[in-house]
């Protein structure tokens, strides 16, 4: 797959969420962020949304990690648990669950991160300063940063995200791209900016306006 072609599967990958939805899905990652516990109550509370209505999503969606009392701990591509991708947001240290996910979720926060991880061929140190509105690199050359992308099947999706699409999706350095191409085929990969617009125009899809209502912008987690 090109990467122009890539670049629009990755955006349709993501389905499109109503009003109510979205504002249930931009409460969890908010939450998830913080230092609170995150319920059903307290999303309900969060969003505005019946706790009925949250707690039939969250059985629903996949993408959706619980801890030993039920909390959640890890949703769409933020978790708590310590992964690969580790994401400073304000005083909080989380992670993400691929190199992707650390440009679009900053977004969705509302907030400016660090990102701090490993590239997936030779495992050379990656720091980045992702806001909304831009990726920066904050060590080296933004034009010699990729991201690596192999767009599962539907039912790859359905079954376990994570390992479907998760685990392929790394940075890579300029020299790097070859040979992760070569034991990857049918994977593509986009330039640092590339995969930053193409995060946000993902967000667009899924999340609509209510990314641009301030009346719905919740505290900047970090801030706390």
């Amino acid at each position: 797959m090109n990467s122009a072609g890539g670049k629009d599967r990755l955006v349709l990958l993501f389905p499109a969420l109503s009003e109510a939805d979205a504002r249930i899905a931009l409460s969890v990652y908010r939450l998830l962020a913080g230092n609170d516990d995150v319920h059903a109550t307290s999303i309900a509370s969060a969003s505005g949304e019946p706790e009925a209505h949250v707690r039939y999503l969250l059985d629903e969606w996949p993408g959706v990690f619980r801890g030993t009392d039920g909390e959640i701990v890890g949703f769409w591509g933020l978790a708590r648990p310590e992964m690969a991708y580790e994401v400073h947001i304000g005083r909080y240290r989380r992670y993400a669950w691929c190199a992707w996910d650390t440009l679009f979720i900053p977004e969705l926060l509302d907030t400016e991160v660090r990102v701090e991880a490993k590239t997936g061929v030779e495992q050379r140190p990656v720091r980045l300063a992702v806001s909304p509105s831009e990726a920066e690199i904050m060590t080296g050359d933004i034009s010699g940063l990729f991201v690596s992308f192999n767009v599962p099947d539907d039912e790859g999706w359905e079954q376990n995200v994570v390992s479907s699409f998760c685990h392929h999706v790394h940075f890579l350095m300029a020299g790097e791209v070859e040979p992760w191409l070569d034991q990857n085929p049918g994977g593509f990969v986009l330039t640092l900016t590339e995969a930053f617009e193409a995060g946000k125009g993902k967000n667009v899809h899924q999340f609509g306006s209510l990314l641009d209502e301030s009346d719905n912008q919740q505290a900047v987690v970090g801030g706390r």
